[in-house]
């Protein structure tokens, strides 16, 4: 009888064997890879995250919706695969020799360790394992990716769609570099400004996204970006400003993702918009830093923008046609201009209004209903940048009808402008905006046309 109990304990211990060994049975292809228990995703963190440096480790800790949550999954012999990222083909490594952890790194840096094994567990859902080491994948408790001597973690792969990539469309419009080519340089000091919440000169920083390396034109055109945060929080590395960054540069811009004064908590934002003309000025001061440094960052600069999201879109809005907001300030660079030649606002509004209980049929109950309302500095298109702006209809934060007043407002004094609406969606609604191939395709269009862009120089893929 034990013998038996024996033999059926090996023929089970045999059958979970086979089981977790089994072949993995999915083709090639893109794949969103989450943990079974959970239903988190994992993502590679390729790009700075709210005031951290740039971390290339895979974990679950970011579940916002992107193409670096997405991993295509290639055989290549043997049982084993390389398993990238799709937003920037870097590779997913095990650093099972230091670290233990995972993380995605330049496809030049490939080697056994990038190699994986895919099979499935007894339950459902696969294991994956380094074919150089047999260590297998593993979530720990704060959703960090490593490798383990046991059985690792069980992750379910299910097929993906890509965000759709404009293509076919020429200069500046279509994908020109990966993204792994790109280079980020962090925290350049492009001015300074007396801060009067802590009574101090406050030294600000911006990052700068480039084209590679291999980018020999002698102008590109470039972006400065300014985040959100209600003008009381937030950093250059937030707000989804390296993703349009990346998607700026990839195209042939150079972009600038800049800091700037956080005056909200200091002025009372109900009754005075000096938060909203100090980060002009500070944005002002990063416009004439690019142009007092064009020479070596090879920018043209005569072919500038400025975008910003939230606070950031009324920072831009209020840079280019507030005329309480046009003198140059005291931020740093003075002696060179300060316009740009096109303002994207994401989510904004010159009105002093926000943060509201109703906004159908029209807002109600906002917790800042001043009396400024800057909408009437609309009244020539002398002088004035282009206006491209994007807007959710359901945004509690800045009411669509205000956006939707500055585009009117606009149309009306001859200003070239656009409003890309997305029905439905809320605050700076950047995911639904990419999410429609439609939408990047317009804005580009619009920025070819409105930077003047037929008769700069192309970016070679091949330089």
């Amino acid at each position: 009888m034990q013998s038996c109990c024996r033999e059926l304990s090996s023929m089970r211990g045999l059958l979970a064997f086979f089981l977790l060994s089994a072949a993995f049975a999915l083709d090639d292809g893109v794949y969103r890879i989450e943990a079974r228990l959970s239903g988190l995703a994992l993502k590679a963190f390729d790009l700075p995250l709210c005031g951290a440096s740039p971390d290339y480790f895979v974990s679950t800790h970011d579940q916002s919706p992107s193409d670096y949550q997405l991993f295509n999954v290639a055989s290549i012999g043997g049982g084993a695969f390389r398993i990238s990222v799709v937003a920037d083909s870097r590779v997913l490594h095990a650093d099972d020799l230091g670290t233990f952890k995972v993380s995605a790194v330049h496809s030049d840096e490939e080697d056994e360790y990038t190699h994986f094994t895919i099979t499935t567990a007894t339950l459902g859902g696969y294991h994956v394992s380094t074919v150089a080491s047999g260590r297998a994948w593993e979530l720990n408790i704060e959703g960090d990716l490593g490798t383990t001597d046991g059985a690792g973690s069980v992750f379910k792969f299910t097929s993906a769609t890509p965000s759709p990539r404009p293509s076919g469309r020429g200069c500046f419009r279509d994908v020109a570099w990966r993204r792994e080519d790109i280079q980020i340089i962090e925290d350049i000091e492009f001015g300074a400004a007396f801060n009067p919440a802590t009574g101090e000169t406050e030294v600000l920083h911006l990052d700068a996204y480039l084209p590679p390396e291999s980018d020999d034109r002698e102008l590109r055109p470039a972006a400065v970006l300014v985040h959100g945060g209600g003008f009381e929080g937030n950093v250059k590395n937030c707000d989804r400003q390296p993703e349009f960054a990346m998607r700026l540069v990839e195209r042939g811009y150079v972009a600038v993702s800049i800091d700037y004064r956080q005056l909200g908590d200091y002025y009372d934002m109900g009754a005075s918009d000096k938060a909203e003309t100090a980060a002009v000025e500070d944005a002002r001061a990063a416009v004439r830093f690019l142009r007092m440094v064009a020479k070596d960052y090879r920018i043209d600069p005569d072919r500038i923008l400025m975008e910003g999201d939230s606070a950031g879109a009324i920072t831009a809005l209020y840079h280019g046609y507030v005329k309480d907001a046009q003198g140059e300030g005291g931020s740093g660079n003075p002696g060179y201009r300060s316009d740009v030649r096109v303002e994207i606002p994401v989510s904004g509004e010159v009105k002093q209004q926000g943060y509201c209980d109703q906004i159908h049929p029209y807002p109600a109950n906002c917790q800042i209903d001043g009396p400024i309302n800057h909408i009437g500095d609309f009244n020539s298109s002398e002088g004035k940048p282009a206006l491209f702006m994007i807007h959710g209809t359901e945004d509690y934060t800045v009411p669509y009808v205000n956006g939707k007043a500055v585009y009117a407002a606009a149309q009306a004094a001859g200003i070239p402008s656009a409003l890309v609406t997305i029905e439905g969606a809320a605050h700076v609604p950047w995911d639904e905006f990419y999410s429609n191939v439609d939408n990047m395709n317009l804005m580009m269009d619009f920025l070819y046309k409105h930077m003047g862009l037929a008769d700069a120089e192309c970016p070679n893929t091949n330089s």
